[in-house]
């Protein structure tokens, strides 16, 4: 019994390099798009697994809107870890917002400001 154990307590450490191949190798699902539940789920297995995993769901920022704008900022802008805010900000290489006048705004479109402070963020945005 104490083999298996030894042994579990051996794999429960997988190197940070084979993490990240084993990320990028399932980060396209079957039709191309990003695996965001795989991601997801990876990103909470242990903090080995997380900043690789939160980087690669961070790579493309889509369907940004006014309803979600302030949780994505507050994410790269938190000042509890300033530092992983902006790590993740800078893993954005894909934007896709919608920008609207005053009166969209309220059918979901984000105001000028927020899209400013989204390119600030995210200065690796291409």
């Amino acid at each position: 019994m104490s083999i298996c154990r030894s042994y579990i307590l051996q794999m429960s450490f997988v190197p940070p390099e084979l993490v990240s191949c084993i990320l990028q190798n399932g980060y396209h699902s079957p039709s191309g798009t990003p695996n965001y539940k795989l991601l997801k789920a990876c990103a909470l297995v242990s903090r080995t697994w997380s900043e690789p995993a939160q980087s690669l769901l961070f790579r493309s920022a889509i369907e940004i809107n006014n309803y979600n704008i302030h949780k994505f900022l507050a994410a790269l802008l938190s000042s509890e870890s300033a530092a992983r805010g902006r790590a993740l900000g800078d893993c954005v290489r894909i934007l896709e917002i919608s920008i609207s006048d005053d009166i969209q705004i309220i059918n979901g479109g984000c105001n000028q400001d927020d899209f400013a402070d989204l390119l600030l963020a995210c200065p690796r945005v291409y």
